[in-house]
């Protein structure tokens, strides 16, 4: 038929393709680092309830020694408690040997309280 159009029709059939196939790439990496995004989130609200239960144990008369000994993480200093827990992932990180995972910390949490 018209070879003059076919050609620009075909690049734009092409750069269509293309921008939607970019568009649904972008959609599935945003998902990935939102749903990733909420980890520490839920790690904060953990670590605040092993606080509050350990000071209900304590408030309740439970001797100190008992209650440290259901809550590994909580640690005690002084005249505080300290919880200390820490969050650590697997990464890629490239290197020459043949292990490229590495456990890497993410966050840690030191919670003070009496």
């Amino acid at each position: 038929m018209n070879k003059k159009s076919s050609v620009p029709v075909t690049l734009l059939v092409i750069g269509v393709f293309a921008l939607c196939a970019f568009a649904l790439f972008t959609f599935f990496l945003s998902e990935f680092k939102f749903s990733n995004s909420f980890v520490v989130v839920d790690f904060v609200r953990q670590a605040n309830l092993q606080s509050e239960e350990f000071s209900y144990y304590l408030n309740k008369n439970v001797s100190e020694q008992k209650a440290l000994s259901y809550f590994p993480s909580i640690i005690k200093e002084k005249d505080f408690y300290v919880l200390k827990s820490s969050f650590e992932d697997y990464k890629l990180k490239p290197s020459f040997s043949f292990n490229w995972r590495k456990k890497v910390l993410i966050f840690e949490l030191k919670y003070y309280f009496k």
